[in-house]
């Protein structure tokens, strides 16, 4: 996968052969994470990314587990639990937590998050 502008942070081998890649804008404020499920192939199964204006953005692991991810990304105090389904299901685009949405909005995600702590 070759995206413009965009640098390769993480990169987790999932259930089913599928790929989680974590990828970055680069930019020291403004940062956006953007976040890949990737089938075998290298094609896209579902994309979300995340923002926030004049916000320092850092990406930070808590626990790596099968298929389920903690995180940290805004400078704040809240950890993040990204989970990737084995098929995907309608999700509502306002259940994600604030500064967090899907590059495709309508349709059927695996990816789904939810703040753990505040």
């Amino acid at each position: 996968m070759s995206l413009d502008g965009e640098s390769e942070l993480a990169r987790h081998q999932l259930s089913g052969g599928r790929m989680l890649v974590w990828r970055d804008d680069g930019s020291p404020y403004d940062n956006t994470l953007h976040v890949y499920v990737l089938a075998a192939d290298g094609s896209t199964i579902d994309a979300l990314e995340a923002g926030a204006a004049f916000t320092t953005n850092i990406l930070t692991f808590q626990s790596e587990g099968q298929d389920v991810f903690d995180f940290s990304f805004f400078a704040n105090d809240r950890i993040y639990r990204l989970r990737v389904d084995r098929k995907p299901s309608l999700r509502i685009p306002f259940s994600l937590p604030l500064g967090f949405r899907y590059k495709s909005t309508l349709g059927r995600h695996v990816i789904s998050v939810t703040t753990l702590k505040k």
